[in-house]
């Protein structure tokens, strides 16, 4: 409502600045006459030029002649410019002013063009004048008919009424608007909050009746006496207020009256609801119509769930995806088999963060390490790492020859939170040939199995590396044993004092946290 206020008023602001720009524009356009005239008077102009007006024409036809040896050619060429300048100045309702001081100004320039007197081209300065007169004479006669025939468009277009009657007619409109905006805000309002009020009321009464099925131990008369009364709620507002209850029951009790929740829920006959949204519903219901099959239904529901984890949509496929893991306990990752669309990183957090929330414990993961998606296989190494899974160990090490070098990077972490040493020697001799991030990774393992074979090849690393590299060869040197140590302080005399500032920082207690 309030983005639909917000157009009605903006369009009508907008109308408003057009009427005053065109009004303004009126104004301007009026006031081109006034500012013609105050420069000169154009038909006292012609007047005065007017008695030279056959001396002129002779001269034109003179200045339009160029000799080019015989000069025939050219005599007859200018005669028929002259001719054309001549019907050109009676169309424009006298004789070019020759003598005039315009024209004047202009016939008395210094042109010198040596260059056009070189290549046999000749060049008539007062012919010149006379055209340029002409040209300026034409405009002056275009900007004074204007406001004419702009004037004359708006006199039509106003049906014979005023400028300012269409103003205020205008405002009147705006101010309508106005009201009407503030009304239909108001109505609104009414009918939101009265909704409001209804579902309050409605899901006050509904826990009352409910609650007792929760905390009292009730004989079986009094069970079927709660579900009568709320068979009595049959409408599908009153049933989603159910619905609404039930769920935030769910995620409040636990065992026992968990079981109850989902018994109300199945003889309630509620999961129908949840089905029409899944099957009829836009994105947003379809999500929550897979929530509520998750949270309050049962495993038979799984099939139903599944179909929806390739949906166009990626809302409801993420949803898909969280459904059919709380309802299959078996293999809750059995839906990454399934995928077709591109598994988003995004989702791998929900994923875990559900797996945390409701204890549900991640199945084998090795056979799955071989998935085309580079996303899943990422989620897989990072799971493999949380939840501390050595069985897919020898998996997670073959990853260290992937093509992709994020995939290379994530397995030296797992394995380096997995605590396996072994891969330390292939890790080393293919450090030359990997990219930066993976090379950097490989130096912060080194520092849970660093021997004294060890120490060369962090001396190889002080000399070459990056400054990344250099600090994370530093630190494990000097960490390492006070050899390590001495063996910094002779490389940092070869290199002529270069890594001195980095062995100080190593070396500061307050830094004995970095790793």
């Amino acid at each position: 409502m309030k983005m639909l206020s917000g157009v009605i008023f903006g369009g009508r602001i907008r109308l408003i600045y057009l009427l005053f720009l065109f009004f303004g524009l009126t104004q301007q356009i009026q006031a081109i006459p006034k500012f013609m005239d105050s420069d000169c008077s154009t038909k006292e102009c012609i007047s005065e030029e007017s008695e030279l007006g056959d001396g002129r024409s002779m001269a034109a036809m003179n200045a339009m002649s160029v000799i080019d040896g015989t000069g025939e050619g050219f005599q007859h060429h200018g005669v028929v410019k002259a001719d054309e300048s001549s019907v050109t100045c009676n169309s424009m309702e006298g004789v070019l002013p020759s003598e005039s001081k315009t024209y004047g100004h202009i016939e008395n320039l210094p042109i010198d063009y040596s260059s056009l007197d070189y290549m046999g081209i000749g060049f008539d300065a007062n012919l010149a004048g006379e055209k340029l007169f002409q040209l300026s004479e034409r405009f002056a006669v275009f900007f004074r008919e204007l406001p004419g025939e702009f004037l004359s468009f708006v006199e039509k277009i106003s049906l014979g009424y005023r400028l300012l009657f269409y103003l205020i007619l205008f405002a009147l409109f705006f101010l309508a608007n106005i009201a009407f905006v503030i009304v239909v805000t108001v109505i609104s309002n009414r009918i939101f909050n009265k909704k409001e009020h209804y579902y309050e009321s409605k899901r006050k009464e509904i826990i009352d009746i409910v609650s007792p099925y929760f905390y009292d131990e009730l004989d079986k008369d009094e069970e079927e006496e709660i579900l009568e009364q709320l068979s009595q709620y049959s409408s599908l507002k009153d049933r989603q207020i159910i619905l609404n209850v039930l769920l935030e029951g769910k995620r409040n009790f636990v065992g026992e009256s968990s079981s109850k929740i989902k018994d109300l829920y199945r003889v309630l006959e509620l999961h129908k609801l949840s089905l029409r949204k899944v099957r009829f519903g836009n994105w947003y219901k379809r999500s929550m119509g897979l929530r509520e099959l998750a949270f309050l239904g049962t495993v038979d529901f799984k099939d139903k769930i599944k179909k929806y984890i390739n949906d166009r949509h990626q809302h409801v496929r993420a949803e898909a995806i969280l459904s059919y893991m709380l309802l299959d306990d078996k293999n809750p990752f059995g839906f990454l088999l399934e995928l077709k669309y591109a598994f988003v990183r995004w989702d791998s957090f929900s994923i875990y963060y559900t797996m945390y929330f409701n204890g549900i414990e991640p199945p084998p993961m090795v056979d799955m390490l071989d998935h085309p998606d580079r996303e899943v296989r990422l989620f897989l190494l990072r799971m493999i790492s949380i939840y501390n899974r050595l069985d897919a160990v020898k998996k997670v090490a073959k990853c260290l020859l992937d093509d992709d070098p994020e995939i290379r990077q994530e397995a030296i972490i797992t394995l380096r939170s997995l605590e396996y040493f072994r891969v330390k020697e292939m890790m080393k001799k293919r450090y030359d040939e990997e990219c930066y991030p993976v090379r950097l990774e490989i130096l912060r393992s080194m520092k849970h199995f660093i021997e004294d074979q060890d120490i060369s090849f962090l001396e190889e690393r002080v000399r070459k590396g990056s400054f990344a590299e250099v600090f994370e060869a530093v630190t494990l040197l000097y960490r390492f044993s006070d050899y390590g140590e001495q063996r910094l302080w002779v490389l940092n005399k070869e290199l002529e004092g270069k890594i001195e500032e980095f062995i100080k920082h190593v070396a500061e207690p307050r830094n004995k946290s970095i790793a």
